[in-house]
């Protein structure tokens, strides 16, 4: 097959591409972060890449563009790393994980074999019967080596009852948690002995190249992507990996397990599980019990005898991200219900206590995390994260400083309350014409695709001296969004048998949640006026649950646990759900949410 060489500007990096290949997918496999929220269906215009010819610049959607000769082109200029929430609610916990080391005398033995003396000096330590453990052979060289040399205390490696190394050298120990978000991904650094965490990494997803949203990248891994998908997550996580350990001056093979959770096509994803029964009813998952995996398996570059944990899932939609943040948040001793909510491009509620609980998906969309917004991006620099109201001046914060790039998720509440607040957005989404508006508000319209949108920052406040506008259909795709979130409140508490009122607590997970302005969340009706003044923030709570999880066995099996009793609602299949969801369309308080 003819190759065609495709050049990279400004660096002069090159690329080889079959003819007749779809630029997009090249650029794909060529490791170039291009955004795609669509999934190169040619729709959203956010993986646009300038052509450079003789005749001049253009500048055209990546997935439109069929490679038949060579080209130049010119990478959009990002707006700069993600801002990436990884603090959590830590709490203390007993470090006693699943995979650790075992101080070994190896004093003589009065024991009928070398093995039997060996186990149970391992099982004394570890407070086992030697009779639980496994034999491992392999270890009786490295046995009457360390005798040899007169070691008489060694370092035992063990995995629940399997013994996998001896060694001379007490180790320093570490564990990794990972949240494997659609969108971003964090791992922690943890010391295995203390609990501490010793590094931070994250990064945005790369699969977002093969859209925003887990439908997009499902149907992907469907139609023969899956192994793409998978590897490039594997190679993030591994970068993850490395870049921890080089911030806390230790080895990656220090490393002897992982914990990871995420959303459960994420977890499919990456485990190389086919995600098809996730897009098709009833949506059920392939696995929900929790993995044990060799490190191997995984290409995760920590110890070679490391394991991997995949915590459980709850259902097709609700993944072990929210089993780990139902961990974190201690359901499991909650006296008194308590409402978690996790807003992202699919949102994860649960409501209950120790003795019950119940969750359901939304299917928020994207619209939350900048995407299917006309000039929406992630939360980083250069994005508009904030858009306050100083009397009738509106004044956009942008995060970083200087000049606005975008709109973010929080930015986009903020925006829709403020104009809401103006009378230039009204109950049902409307966005006004010029002509109804006092004249301040009024030269502020101008307008996209036959209707009126609204400019929140002037071109001179702006990187590419654009306007930043909030257009209707903007307005539309956060109606949409929130309506699913509302409308999922409504019918948990409605299923639970509880008034809204009657919920003492809610909690806030992920960035989202934490990064938003609540006032701005009430206001468009995104959380039901009842709870206003109960709902508080707790941070990363997927990736603090990972964390316990890395961290204790018990702690894992109290994950298992929480995640299986928790019963799962199918708001799909709820007769109320159509009713509820159109409804809570309109901007405002609700004003039947129980009924």
């Amino acid at each position: 097959m003819e190759s065609i060489t495709i050049t990279l500007l400004p660096e002069g990096r090159t690329l080889s591409a079959p003819k007749g290949g779809n630029l997009l997918s090249v650029l794909r496999q060529g490791g170039v972060p291009v955004d795609s929220p669509c999934g190169g269906q040619g729709r959203c215009g956010k993986c646009t890449v300038e052509l450079v010819e003789p005749e001049g610049v253009r500048a055209l959607p990546a997935c439109t563009v069929t490679v038949t000769q060579p080209l130049t082109l010119r990478l959009p200029r990002p707006a700069g790393d993600t801002v990436i929430l990884s603090q959590g609610e830590d709490r203390p916990v007993l470090v006693d994980p699943l995979v650790r080391w075992i101080p070994v005398s190896l004093e003589d033995w009065d024991a009928p074999s070398m093995w039997d003396g060996l186990a149970g000096a391992i099982a004394g330590a570890a407070h086992l019967a030697p009779g639980d453990l496994l034999p491992a052979p392999q270890l009786l060289p490295q046995l009457e080596a360390l005798r040899r040399d007169g070691v008489r205390t060694a370092w035992a490696l063990l995995w629940k009852n399997q013994p996998l190394e001896l060694t001379a050298q007490p180790p320093q120990p570490c564990l990794m948690a990972f949240d494997l978000g659609t969108t971003t991904l964090v791992g922690y650094l943890l010391d295995g002995l203390t609990g501490e965490t010793l590094a931070v990494a994250s990064a945005a997803n790369p699969q977002a190249a093969y859209g925003a949203d887990v439908i997009s990248r499902a149907a992907h891994a469907v139609q023969g992507g899956g192994a793409e998908l998978r590897r490039c997550v594997e190679d993030a996580l591994a970068t993850l990996v490395r870049q921890a350990a080089e911030k806390a001056g230790r080895s990656p093979e220090q490393i002897l397990l992982a914990a990871v959770a995420g959303n459960t096509c994420m977890h499919h994803l990456w485990l190389g599980l086919s995600p098809a029964s996730l897009i098709q009813a009833p949506y059920r998952p392939v696995l929900r019990a929790p993995l044990d995996l060799p490190a191997a398996e995984c290409r995760l570059p920590i110890h070679p005898a490391g394991r991997v944990l995949a915590l459980p899932n709850l259902a097709g939609f609700v993944g072990a991200d929210t089993a780990a943040c139902l961990l974190a948040a201690g359901f499991h001793r909650r006296e008194r219900p308590a409402l978690l909510v996790d807003i992202g491009t699919n949102g994860e509620l649960v409501l209950g206590d120790r003795r019950r609980r119940l969750a359901c998906s939304t299917a928020a969309g994207p619209a939350f995390e900048g995407a299917n917004i006309s000039q929406g991006m992630r939360g980083g620099p250069g994005a508009i994260d904030h858009v306050t109201l100083e009397g009738d001046t509106l004044r956009c914060h942008v995060i970083g400083g200087g000049k606005a790039a975008g709109l973010c998720g929080s930015g986009l509440v903020d925006a829709a309350a403020r104009l809401l607040a103006l009378g230039v957005i009204d109950a049902t989404g409307r966005m006004a014409g010029a002509e109804e508006l006092p004249p301040a508000m009024a030269g502020r319209i101008v307008q996209r695709d036959g209707q009126p949108a609204f400019v929140l920052t002037p071109p001179s406040d702006s990187r590419d001296g654009q306007p930043i506008i909030l257009t209707q259909r903007d307005v539309r795709e956060l109606q949409l969004a929130k309506a699913a979130i509302a409308a999922g409140i409504a019918l948990l508490a409605q299923s639970w048998g509880i008034a809204l009122g009657d919920i003492p607590e809610v909690l806030l997970a992920g960035a989202f949640g934490s990064f938003m302005d609540l006032d701005c969340a009430y206001a468009i009706g995104l959380l039901p006026p009842e709870l206003e003044g109960r709902t508080r923030s707790i941070g990363n709570a997927a990736g603090t649950g990972a964390k316990l999880a890395a961290l204790s066995a018990g702690q894992l099996r109290l994950c298992t646990r929480l995640a299986g009793d928790t019963v799962c609602l199918d708001l799909a299949a709820h007769p109320e759900f159509q009713t509820r969801y159109f409804t809570a369309m309109n901007f405002g308080p609700v004003e039947d949410w129980d009924l």
